[in-house]
Order: C-alpha cells, then structure tokens, then sequence
C-alpha cells in the first residue's frame, strides 16, 4: 500500500559547523549552523543544556536542535565580520528589509567560504568580511 502523505524533506547541507545565534547583548542561544543552496539555518539547542557549562555544551552539539532562523539567501544583501566581547568569529547578515542577524560560527573560514560562494552565483550580497 502506497502512502498518500505529503513529506518533505530539507535540503542537503553544503556546510555545517557550531555556532550559534546572538538574539541580543545577553541573549545568546548555542547550536549549529547550516548552509544549503537556498538557505542558512540556525538549529538551536535547549537552555537546559546550558545550566551545565562546559559538559552541557558538549551534550548540547550532540542533540538535534530546533528550528531558530532561516534566511533565505536571495534576501541576504549584506555580509560582514562582527564581534561579540572577545568572539571575532561572527557573521553578521543584513536582509533586504534592514533586519540584521548576527550568527555565530565555530569554523568562520571554511563556513564562510562556502557563504561566499553561494551569494557570488546569487550576484545578490556585497562581501565585508576582512
């Protein structure tokens, strides 16, 4: 018997590392990052891993993580190099509507590289990073 359920299924990641998103000067929510084609998605994990320090965080990058942000890449105009306190490995992407999304990446060269890459064959992003 056939399924007649309608599925989905997210596309493959071109590159993946940890990171996560600063939402404001003390709101920061740990995960990963993930760039496809299309889209950077940040899949963030649960608080409670973070009562723990250090052994959380190591549980947490086991866990799957929920759903926190896409950004579409067509929308990305532009891309710069932030800074949180002593972090200098912080993407911060400007959409077409002004909203600035600042995203942390454990491996800024290689995820950044690979960003670089899909906003060139876009033509949509102007590129600020130094």
């Amino acid at each position: 018997m056939t399924s007649t359920a309608l599925t989905t299924t997210a596309p493959a990641p071109i590159a993946k590392s940890h990171g996560g998103l600063i939402a404001g000067k003390l709101n920061v929510r740990f995960g990963k990052v993930e760039l496809t084609a299309s889209e950077l998605r940040v899949l963030t994990i649960s608080r409670a891993y973070q009562m723990f320090g250090l052994i959380g965080m190591l549980l947490g990058r086991r866990a799957k993580g929920t759903l926190a942000l896409t950004i579409d890449l067509g929308r990305v105009r532009t891309v710069a190099r932030g800074k949180y306190g002593l972090n200098k490995k912080i993407l911060d992407l400007t959409v077409e509507d002004g909203q600035t999304h600042r995203v942390m990446v454990e491996d800024f060269d290689r995820f950044g590289a690979a960003l670089r890459d899909q906003l060139a064959a876009r033509g949509t992003a102007a590129w600020n990073v130094a």
